[in-house]
């Protein structure tokens, strides 16, 4: 009796594991949709059916099983990226002060920035095996966008024309003997 129970156990196991794919498969396509903790957990499962069929690799369809979990692994990691992009593009923003409601707490703003780098954080510490190099140059290449806007709009090659003429006006040799 209790063989068939450990058999049965262990043959309710292995059809799991070898279901992940196709219970996963629509959410991990799907991207993380800002439910990142549950899109880790989707991919903490995926990673567990991988170890499994690796470690147990005698079954007749592990091989086409585990190719087609280290594809949707591979999907969920490229739907990390992009979610953290997303995230970086997020937290690079700029608001104009119009747009801002003036009951704000000022806390409000700290915790949700606080909150997408968290998310940006965990997000790149599960996909250590990516180019975070890409991550840092799209975060520049967004803030660059906002820095140039800015600097436009305050008119700061005038302000450095006026400097620097009156400057050079100053340093000028007056009334020399």
């Amino acid at each position: 009796h209790k063989n068939i129970d450990d058999s049965l156990l262990s043959i309710s196991k292995v059809i799991k594991v070898f279901d992940v794919a196709n219970k996963l498969q629509i959410n991990i396509q799907n991207g993380p949709r800002g439910d990142y903790p549950s899109y880790l957990k989707y991919i903490d499962e995926i990673e567990e059916a991988i170890h499994f069929i690796e470690d147990n690799s005698s079954f007749k369809s592990a091989s086409a099983a585990l190719e087609r979990l280290n594809d949707l692994k591979s999907t969920a990691h490229e739907e990390c990226s992009k979610a953290i992009v997303d995230l970086v593009g997020q937290c690079s923003s700029a608001k104009d002060p119009q747009e801002i409601p003036d009951d704000i707490p000022e806390d409000y703003c700290y915790d949700v920035q606080k909150n997408r780098l968290l998310q940006i954080k965990h997000l790149i510490d599960r996909i250590k095996d990516t180019h975070q190099n890409s991550y840092i140059q799209s975060y520049g290449d967004k803030r660059k966008k906002f820095l140039i806007n800015s600097l436009q709009r305050l008119n700061v090659e005038d302000i450095f024309k006026d400097s620097s003429s009156s400057s050079s006006s100053s340093s000028s040799p007056s009334g020399s003997k």
